[in-house]
């Protein structure tokens, strides 16, 4: 039975794979993704209606506005803020990135650094570039995280990332790496 599925899990792997070669305008390829509390990171691949294709890492922050709490029921209304950073053209430029990051971790608390970045319009699209300017910074009881902050329709936002999602995101990604080589 166990030869049954795992044969069958790979069939529907290698389908897959063959599927989703053909990148759409417009539409994102979600290749990893982790989430730590409020906070949702996702890498993904993005065609351009020019036709260039980019690899972007989304930094997602939600916050809670309203929540209500009523016998089992729960509902809440929260308001969602992106930003996604440009990570390169290739899958190695993105690990390469993401290398980047965790050294960028290793800094002085205070060190800042800008990166290109791009916003969302709120349907996943994205549109304007736009500069992120991130800090690195020491919590009160954990260790150094990076903190991006960037302009969103005239308020400052910013997320923060820590070093685990870093790394499980460089690991996902590298694994992804190995089992589609010509992505």
């Amino acid at each position: 039975m166990k030869r049954i599925l795992l044969s069958l899990a790979l069939a529907c792997i290698t389908v897959f794979s063959y599927a989703q070669k053909d990148l759409a305008v417009g539409i994102r390829f979600e290749v990893a993704e982790v989430e730590d509390n409020d906070d949702g990171y996702t890498i993904f691949k993005y065609k351009d209606q020019d036709g260039s294709i980019g690899y972007y890492l989304s930094l997602m922050h939600q916050t809670e506005l309203l929540g209500i709490v009523l016998d089992n029921a729960s509902s809440s209304l929260s308001h969602f803020n992106e930003v996604c950073l440009n990570m390169g053209a290739s899958s190695d430029d993105a690990i390469a990135f993401l290398d980047d990051l965790l050294e960028l971790v290793g800094e002085d608390t205070g060190t800042t650094r800008d990166f290109e970045a791009r916003l969302t319009n709120g349907a996943e699209f994205l549109t304007d570039s736009c500069t992120t300017i991130c800090y690195v910074k020491k919590g009160f009881l954990s260790g150094k995280y990076l903190d991006f902050v960037y302009e969103f329709k005239d308020r400052t936002q910013d997320v923060e990332l820590r070093k685990g999602a870093i790394k499980s995101l460089r690991s996902t990604l590298k694994f992804n790496k190995k089992l589609h080589p010509d992505w």
